[in-house]
């Protein structure tokens, strides 16, 4: 379009393949012997998996899942981000793998259940041909890692990390080629294997300035002769149970959860940031804690549970 509209050349490197290039390409994997193996890990590797992850729910579960859905924002302190940052530096694991295990964690608190999946949306675009490619790759990773709550946060930690890296070892597999070859069966009230989504985004050292911003526009403007601006779209339909998507940026991280409005309130949604942001402060204060010790309970919770006056209310009359 702005090539039409400044008669300016605009040159686009041709492509290397098309979308159709790599459909053939992949009937061609699905078939051979790589796959096979690849395949042959998710089988042993999932074997015995949970059905599903038992959260405590709001709501009775509907038997048959729908996509009435919510949306949760949240930011967490940033003295709190930069200081896990720094503590996941330390111990030799990445950022993701950090807030992973601490959203494990008050899952496993919640559930009280030490082994099921979480899913990681990958690109699906291994291939630097592909980085171009107008056309939807993306494909859920299982991440399976049972934690132990005898163990202490730091060994747990460490589990999660090597699970993640032995998933991503093993990425390309379709997760509906392991769910037909582990014959698992189907609940038309939740999603197989997996139910919780979990992803992080990487938005360091981009310009988030509203004036480079606005500039950035005009200056499209000013060649498109159209008018633009940023528009929110919000997405409240719900696809699993819970999706927690973070974004890093230079700023702090930030994120929401979009939840299945049929058996969560936005109040348990609440509440569960609270407590994730209460995980990740003990990771880095008590790592030699044992995880079945992990105290989620906040002082105004308890004090609300045993009907205990406000002190400072109390005061104030």
């Amino acid at each position: 379009y702005l090539q039409k509209v400044t008669a300016l050349p605009i040159p686009v490197p041709p492509l290397t393949v098309q979308y159709v290039d790599f459909a053939a390409w992949q009937q061609d994997y699905l078939r051979s012997d790589t796959f096979a193996k690849r395949l042959g890990y998710w089988q042993r590797h999932l074997q015995g998996i949970p059905s599903h992850l038992a959260l405590p729910t709001d709501f009775p579960r509907p038997f048959v899942q729908g996509n009435n859905g919510g949306k949760y924002e949240f930011t967490l302190d940033k003295a709190l981000s930069d200081s896990f940052g720094e503590f996941c530096k330390q111990h030799d694991v990445t950022l993701f793998m950090g807030l992973m295990a601490a959203w494990k964690f008050v899952m496993f608190k919640y559930a009280g259940q030490e082994d099921f999946c979480l899913g990681i949306p990958m690109a699906g675009r291994n291939h630097k041909g592909l980085e171009n490619i107008i056309g939807l790759f993306i494909d859920p990773l299982i991440v399976r890692s049972p934690i132990s709550a005898h163990k202490s946060l730091l060994d747990n930690l460490f589990a999660v990390r090597k699970e993640i890296l032995d998933a991503f070892e093993h990425q390309e597999v379709p997760l509906a080629q392991i769910v037909d070859k582990l014959q698992v069966p189907r609940n038309p009230a939740y999603a197989p294997i997996v139910q919780i989504g979990f992803q992080l985004q990487n938005f360091a050292g981009v310009i988030a300035d509203a004036e480079v911003d606005k500039a950035l526009y005009g200056k499209i403007e000013e060649l498109s002769q159209l008018r633009v601006e940023r528009v929110k779209i919000e997405d409240v339909a719900s696809k699993f149970d819970m999706i927690v998507s973070l974004s890093q940026s230079d700023a702090n991280l930030s994120g929401y959860i979009e939840f299945n409005a049929d058996i969560f309130t936005q109040s348990t949604i609440a509440k569960l940031i609270g407590h994730f942001s209460q995980t990740i402060a003990a990771l880095m204060q008590h790592p030699e804690v044992a995880l079945n010790e992990l105290n989620l309970v906040t002082f105004e919770e308890l004090r609300l549970a045993l009907g205990i006056p406000n002190p400072v209310a109390i005061r104030t009359l």
